[in-house]
């Protein structure tokens, strides 16, 4: 992986955050910059253009994951974004298909399934 590449990861829960970096990291895959709030990630794009996110659903801040995800695509339209989330309400499950995700995962996240979809996008690129 180019060390260029900018991966932001949007995740309120900061052991869930600190594991999926580190095993990200360790596979060749750094973290840029992690965010609890949808509204911090989406403020930090504005000025920036990330290549990848991974998104979870449910979020510390006024907005979930779906809405930081419509708001991001408002930005950059093509951006690549990996919805990750815990939550198995179906309503919500689709409407974040509707922004369409490289890929939906539900947690515990599979990390060689996670790796795989980062390796689409970035090799896509």
């Amino acid at each position: 992986m180019n060390s260029e590449n900018m991966i932001l990861l949007v995740e309120d829960e900061a052991m869930i955050a600190m594991n999926l970096t580190m095993k990200l990291r360790n596979a060749g895959y750094p973290i840029s910059k992690i965010f609890a709030s949808g509204e911090d990630v989406v403020r930090f794009a504005e000025n920036r253009n990330p290549d990848l996110v991974l998104m979870d659903g449910r979020l510390a801040g006024e907005i979930d994951g779906v809405e930081a995800m419509r708001r991001l695509r408002k930005i950059h339209k093509n951006l690549p974004i990996i919805f990750i989330t815990g939550y198995t309400n179906e309503s919500f499950i689709e409407k974040a298909h509707e922004l369409s995700p490289v890929a939906c995962m539900t947690k515990p996240v599979n990390i060689n399934q996670l790796i795989g979809h980062i390796k689409s996008v970035i090799y896509r690129q």
